[in-house]
């Protein structure tokens, strides 16, 4: 089909028709094929019966045999299809595709069709996981995500449905670059470094210290300002200084926030950069499902170290995570939480996100005001609990290199830092220059 007459069919914008045609459109119409192979019946079952998905897969046959009648629903299902799960050079951010729900205007039939659309991908998932010699256990930890997202996002809208937004995170699978090995996610994209602090290890201790990066605008509190909040004013704009003798910059305490007042200087005879924007730190997502439990989190991090060395031949230098699940003040509204546990064994980071961080997951909807919002188990209870108290809701980063793992269920790393501001071997390890502002 011509890619005009699809967009004149339902209206698409020319940024979305010009975004098909330069993505994959003519290569998705090479492969055409309908009904989808890959959603035949005895297929699609077998697939339901191992993700053991609730109700029944003859829902999604009966949408899609419905929703197929129209050529032009054909040729959409068939383009989406083709760009998450087979297309080479697809975005997985910044992309304007067609949605299913300009094409039907029922949400659940919707939430169907994408479902299946992430069962057939299924097989694109296997194959690449097997030309890069994983086991298959591998393929089917990655594929169970399909089952996690269904059931969060079901019991949110009431029906079985599959959210859109759940493609691109398959599409990190079908790439190779994202992994899951017990209860964590870890991807291999790099890009997630520049969001990261610089961090110093001491040469003989081992102890580690965390440098705020070059132009971060923090508030008096040691935040990083908040997006959806532009035109805010900062406490300080951070600066960050090398030559051949030392370092000097805005210091992180591990519990998550900016020494605002306070400038570190670190001699590089004593201090080693940790690592390279350039080297593999791996960014970890953490799925949906609970039960994130401080033995789960560690059995996953010491198997994730031995998959990286075993299956791609490389160590990673840490681990690094961005999420508003490293929001601090969790730590203080929900101090026996799993959340809490595994804060205290990670060093915490500033991280510039929106007010709003955490409401989509906890809630299933973000409003500004959400006040009204249900408080229906602990985690949206703690959220109101914030709210109360006057304070925005924040994202926030945290990293874990081998010291930190070793020394996992410790408290390790607010524990250490605490013996840089003294002295290690009878020396000064750095210095404090005070920059309080009047």
């Amino acid at each position: 089909m011509q890619l005009e007459a699809l967009k004149k069919h339902y209206a698409l914008s020319d940024e979305t028709a010009d975004f098909m045609l330069q993505y994959g459109y003519a290569e998705a119409e090479q492969n055409f094929c309908w009904p989808p192979r890959k959603l035949n019946a005895e297929l699609l079952e077998k697939r339901w019966q191992l993700l053991g998905l609730s109700g029944s897969s003859q829902e999604v046959q009966m949408v899609l045999q419905e929703a197929g009648k129209s050529e032009y629903f054909q040729h959409i299902f068939n383009y989406l299809y083709y760009y998450w799960y087979e297309f080479e050079n697809a975005l997985i951010y910044d992309h304007t595709l067609p949605g299913m729900h300009q094409c039907l205007d029922d949400a659940q039939k919707v939430g169907l069709l994408e479902l299946g659309m992430a069962i057939a991908g299924c097989a694109s998932i296997e194959k690449k996981f097997s030309k890069l010699g994983l086991p298959e256990k591998y393929a089917e930890n990655a594929i169970m995500r399909i089952a996690e997202d269904t059931r969060l996002y079901s019991s949110r809208t009431g029906y079985l449905a599959y959210p859109t937004s759940s493609h691109h995170w398959m599409r990190w699978y079908v790439e190779g670059k994202l992994f899951r090995i017990g209860r964590l996610e870890y991807t291999t994209d790099r890009e997630a470094m520049k969001l990261a602090p610089y961090v110093y290890k001491h040469k003989t201790s081992g102890q580690v210290i965390a440098l705020c990066r070059e132009n971060w605008r923090l508030d008096r509190n040691g935040w990083q300002l908040w997006r959806d909040y532009p035109d805010e004013e900062p406490y300080c704009v951070t600066t960050f200084e090398e030559n051949d003798s030392f370092v000097q910059g805005t210091p992180i305490d591990p519990a998550g926030f900016a020494e605002v007042d306070k400038t570190a200087v670190l001699d590089k005879s004593e201090f080693e950069l940790l690592w390279l924007d350039s080297d593999l730190v791996p960014d970890i997502h953490i799925p949906p499902g609970g039960g994130m439990t401080v033995e789960r989190c560690e059995e996953s991090l010491k198997d994730a170290i031995k998959f990286f060395k075993q299956y791609l031949k490389c160590e990673p230098k840490a681990f690094t995570c961005f999420s508003w699940v490293f929001n601090p003040d969790l730590c203080q509204v929900l101090p026996e939480s799993n959340m809490a546990k595994f804060m205290h064994n990670v060093y915490l980071t500033p991280q510039s996100g929106s007010s709003l961080s955490g409401l989509s997951f906890v809630f299933g909807k973000s409003d500004k005001n959400w006040s009204d919002y249900p408080a229906e188990n602990s985690l949206q209870k703690a959220f109101h609990t914030l709210r109360k108290q006057g304070k925005r809701l924040k994202m926030g980063g945290m990293f874990i290199e081998a010291a930190g793992i070793s020394n996992f269920n410790t408290n390790y790393y607010c524990c250490k830092y605490q013996e840089l501001h003294g002295t290690l071997h009878g020396k000064e390890v750095f210095q404090y220059k005070d920059v309080s502002k009047d």
